[in-house]
């Protein structure tokens, strides 16, 4: 029995937006699986296979016009629940082949292989959300704003139930949960109308709903293979020490942690001292060291290693730890008597683990009452200081994480930009220190940001105000706002010399493995007093006296690749041979493999086909809705990537950009079916809208910003959000009254298969968005891809007026 239209508009309207609820969720546990279990550079790429998927959808609709002929809820129902079917088996490939990726060589046979089996596992459940999607639009096309607005709207409530679900219940649980909604939508748009598909939903639902509890041990992900975690544990698997045990682990939006320990296996420093490594995304390790208040065991690891230089030099002073972890600096910190330490970590999980579950293995130091632990980003805080701070160190920490959906662009966080530094030099006392913990070659990219900053300060003779120490590999730079006196450089003096002694005996085969070792002594690279302490680092004064750091491109807030300042000379085609070279060549091949599917499974079906209808109305719809796909997506991660510093991480710059854009457009696009708006001069004026706010945005929203940093946390949210859903109102425009356009066509049949191929086509440009914003951004910055994309919208609308007629019927 069929159901009255209203009723039955009101199911699919349901239907559509749980499916595109359950769709972005999905997509953005996805990609946090993905930041785990590969390397940074592959995840950018998921965003492309999102869009692939779309679009592969739409073009099997656009192709099959028995697919269009279909009873609309029993054809939605059957793609929701193969929807449910393929997340979960994507995910089941992906745990499969994803170390082979992180193994395989940049190019060849094997890792083409194992590429393209994820691609296309993971693009199926993504075209069952493009089948749904363009089945609707191609039914209710006359309706298109209305049901577009459901669509974003269940799109950006997904996206934000994320990081509220993820934490508690985990990627594994979490893809089980969704793909049972998946299900129960199914159940929901099957209706009356098709019983036995409903019983086959409900019962697909309860076997994943029961299943859940198990979850996490049928989905076993392994951490990127190429990581930190799996070195050490190379190490000493060699060393015959055996394999490591995992102690805790936790699915967090910003990374997830994992704590692991070797059986019989200690710490040396010299005496025997329990430790445990917890790992981010099986990457950016921290130690825990039970050291406690023995004194004794502390005095070797934290007197005259490169943990305790800065804290030796103020003692009893007020200090900020940026980057947590598993608590060295703050055990450092107190070890030389600190009066206050904020200990700030941006990692809740984190946070948990030092403080809860390994609190009495620790000693509990987090807990000391002059210890003051902020869960925020230690850059926004940074910005407007409660205090100011004797000593500022960050130890190691790593901004290189996608965390949650990644925000699609490696979007590092603002801890090594030219602004950041200017901002640490700011919140210290006037003879306060910046200590930075770094690795290998960093101090010349270091010493030459910290120069930049000096000089913006009004200090003429940065090279008086720096120093660079080493043990092994690692480096400590030290930045001062005022120059180094004769006094503190010969107690520096002195403690490079003690340290040879000192450090003697200090063992552990976990960071030895990468030569970040305690035992070895310190020395210098550069100071004031001597210049050319060691010859392989002369070019450093040249960096610390020169207007541009040896690269001549310098981290910025606009383009903030500290960690990716290589890869300006690969997209310049000058790349060296190197780990750099070699992840850029993967994510090159990985990103070939997703445009080749999207251009066999798009492109090439549309190349084929004949359709009927003018040529110049056909190439204007092509042009049109390919240039708000791209646009959309170009749009969308540069504001991801410029709300970060307000927002204090990508993880909620990605909540709060993604679901406010979404929404924003979709309260356009109802506005488009309520008001009845149509026609050219809609699309005129959302295009003028658009080109306005994008260029003011690519010129102040910085400024904008940073004048926020002040602002209540709860209040920058709020502002984020509004500033983005500006922008989104007038994007949300543009698609739906492109998509009633077509369906005022006179051959209402040509009309029919133009829709999908429209969201086809859409779709496919969103992959190239998604492939061309990292080298465009690399290269110019995000004000620049923002420019560029507001630009383009307008050349995009202009082939509107060959889309639509003159006068709206």
């Amino acid at each position: 029995m069929r159901e009255p239209p209203a009723r039955d508009d009101r199911a699919v309207g349901l239907g559509l937006a749980a499916a595109s609820s359950v769709i972005l969720a999905y997509e953005v546990t996805q990609l946090r699986i993905f930041a785990y279990a590969m390397s940074p550079v592959l995840v950018y790429s998921a965003i492309g296979i999102t869009m692939l998927g779309f679009g592969v959808g739409a073009t099997a609709v656009a192709l099959s016009a028995g697919l269009r002929r279909l009873p609309l809820r029993p054809a939605l129902a059957a793609a929701c629940l193969v929807l449910s079917l393929t997340g979960l088996v994507a995910m089941f490939a992906f745990a499969r082949f994803s170390p082979q990726i992180g193994l395989g060589p940049s190019r060849g046979w094997p890792f083409a292989a194992a590429a393209l089996a994820v691609v296309l596992a993971c693009t199926l459940p993504y075209a069952c959300g493009g089948l749904v999607v363009a089945l609707v639009l191609a039914h209710r096309a006359a309706a298109a704003g209305r049901f577009y607005f459901l669509n974003l709207l269940g799109s950006g409530l997904g996206c934000f139930a994320v990081s509220f679900l993820l934490r508690p219940l985990g990627a594994e649980r979490m893809v089980f949960a969704l793909m049972a909604l998946a299900a129960l939508a199914a159940a929901l748009l099957a209706g009356r109308a098709a019983p036995r598909l409903r019983a086959a939903a409900l019962g697909f639902a309860l076997v994943l709903g029961a299943g859940t509890s198990r979850a996490d041990r049928m989905l076993r992900f392994s951490p990127d293979p190429t990581d930190q975690l799996a070195l050490m544990a190379a190490a000493y698997r060699r060393a015959g020490a055996g394999e490591p045990v995992r102690e805790h682990a936790a699915w967090d939006p910003v990374a997830r942690i994992e704590v692991h320990s070797w059986p019989g296996q200690v710490a040396r420093v010299p005496a025997p001292v329990r430790f445990k490594i917890l790992t981010q995304d099986g990457g950016a390790a921290s130690l825990l060291l039970a050291v406690g208040d023995d004194a004794e065991r502390g005095a070797r690891v934290f007197g005259s290693t490169a943990y305790g230089v800065a804290f030796g030099l103020r003692p009893r002073g007020d200090v900020l730890v940026i980057g947590t972890g598993g608590a060295p600096d703050v055990q450092a910190a107190l070890y030389h008597g600190a009066r206050h330490v904020t200990a700030v970590e941006i990692n809740e999980s984190t946070v948990k683990a030092a403080t809860e579950r390994f609190a009495d293995f620790l000693g509990r130091p987090l807990e000391r009452p002059e210890v003051e632990v902020v869960l925020a980003d230690g850059r926004s805080l940074v910005s407007r200081p409660s205090r100011r701070y004797d000593v500022i160190q960050i130890s190691g920490a790593d901004t290189l994480t996608p965390p949650s959906s990644g925000s699609f662009v490696l979007a590092e966080e603002y801890l090594y930009t030219e602004e950041a530094f200017a901002d640490y030099l700011r919140a210290l006392r006037p003879d306060g220190i910046v200590s930075l913990l770094r690795f290998a070659h960093e101090p010349y990219r270091l010493a030459a940001l910290a120069a930049s900053a000096l000089r913006r300060l009004g200090i003429l003779q940065p090279e008086r105000h720096v120093v660079v120490l080493s043990q092994a590999l690692l480096r400590v730079t030290l930045v001062k706002r005022s120059p180094w006196t004769a006094a503190e450089l010969g107690a520096l003096d002195r403690t490079v010399a003690a340290s040879a002694a000192a450090n003697r005996g200090m063992t552990l085969l976990a960071t030895d493995v990468f030569d970040v070792r305690l035992g070895a002594p310190l020395g210098y690279l550069y100071a004031p007093h001597r210049p050319g302490a060691d010859p392989g680092y002369a070019a450093l004064r040249h960096a610390l006296g020169a207007r541009r750091g040896p690269e001549r491109v310098l981290p910025t807030d606009d383009r903030p690749y500290y960690f990716a300042a290589e890869w300006v000379s690969y997209f310049r085609g000058r790349a060296r041979p190197g780990a750099v070279a070699t992840q850029l060549d993967r994510y090159v091949a990985f990103m070939a493999v997703v445009v080749a599917v999207a251009l066999g499974a798009i492109v090439l079906p549309a190349a084929l086909r004949r359709r009927s209808g003018p040529a110049r109305r056909r190439f204007a719809a092509a042009v049109y809705f390919s240039a708000l796909g791209l646009c959309y997506a170009l749009i969308e991660i540069a504001l991801m990537q410029k709300a970060t510093i307000a927002v204090e991480h990508p993880a909620n710059s990605v909540a709060v950009v993604l679901a406010a854009l979404l929404l924003s457009s979709s309260v356009g696009s109802l506005a488009t079916d309520r008001w009845r708006l149509a026609g050219r001069a809609t699309v005129l004026w959302a295009a003028v809208a658009i080109a306005v706010l994008g260029g003011a945005y690519a010129l102040g929203l910085d400024a904008l910003l940073r004048a926020l940093m002040p602002v209540p946390f709860g209040l920058r949210l709020l502002a984020v959000a509004a500033l983005v859903a500006a922008l989104g109102a007038p994007m949300g425009v543009l698609l739906p009254t492109g998509l009633r356009a077509l369906g005022q066509d006179d051959d209402g049949g040509a009309a029919a298969g133009l829709v999908p191929w429209a969201i086809a086509a859409n779709g496919f440009a969103s992959v190239v968005g998604s492939a061309l914003a990292l080298p465009v951004a690399v290269l110019f910055g995000f004000a620049a891809l923002l420019a560029t994309a507001a630009g383009l919208y307008v050349v995009g609308c202009l082939t509107f007026l060959w889309l639509a007629p003159a006068r709206p019927r």
